[in-house]
Formats: C-alpha cells, structure tokens, sequence
C-alpha cells in the first residue's frame, strides 16, 4: 500500500501491485505529509489546515489532533510508532505519545 497527498485536499490510498487508488479521506486545506506508524495500518496525515489526522487502514478517520498548530510541514513516527513528531508552521516540532491514544 502507498499513501499520497498533496494541493488537492485528499489523501489517497493506492494498491502498488493493482496500480489503482483503494480510498481518500479529506482536509480543509492542503495536505503536505503523510506517515505509516509503524507495525499498526495507521496512518497519520497533516497539512495546511493546521491539523494532524489519524486514519485506520481504510482511510477512515480514528482521530484528530489540534492545538496551535498553524500549517503543519512534516510528519514522522518513531520506528518502535511510540512518538509521533510534526513539524509546524511556526518552526517548532510538536510529540504526542501514540501508546496514550488507545
């Protein structure tokens, strides 16, 4: 499976042996970063409309996580998917414990 985003708003899900788009799911705004938490189908979507969402593997949304944001740049989980790390707009990168969420 390969997740993609972009200017569009949508965040799309694709088969890389079918060649075909499996699902979407949606943001406000454009969606600069996507990242899979690693050994869960979890992923993990952010962007310009200043939230991080959290997708099962479906693209059906679990969470969405807010606070002062502003456009966010960059995503990235751990290799043990413990953290989750997001690169915002005004230059600081911002944690959440994934192991909290459950």
């Amino acid at each position: 499976m390969l997740a993609a985003c972009g200017d569009d708003k949508l965040v799309s899900l694709w088969s890389v042996t079918a060649g075909e788009r499996l699902n979407i799911g949606y943001h406000a705004d454009r969606v600069r970063s996507v990242a899979f938490e690693p050994g869960s189908g979890v992923l993990a979507s952010a962007g310009n409309d200043a939230t991080v969402r959290l997708w099962d593997a479906t693209l059906q949304p679990i969470r969405v996580l807010r606070g002062s944001l502003g456009p966010v740049r960059g995503l990235s989980f751990t290799t043990d998917g413990g953290l989750l790390a997001a690169g915002c707009g005004d230059g600081a990168v911002r944690l959440w414990e994934t192991r909290r969420w459950s």
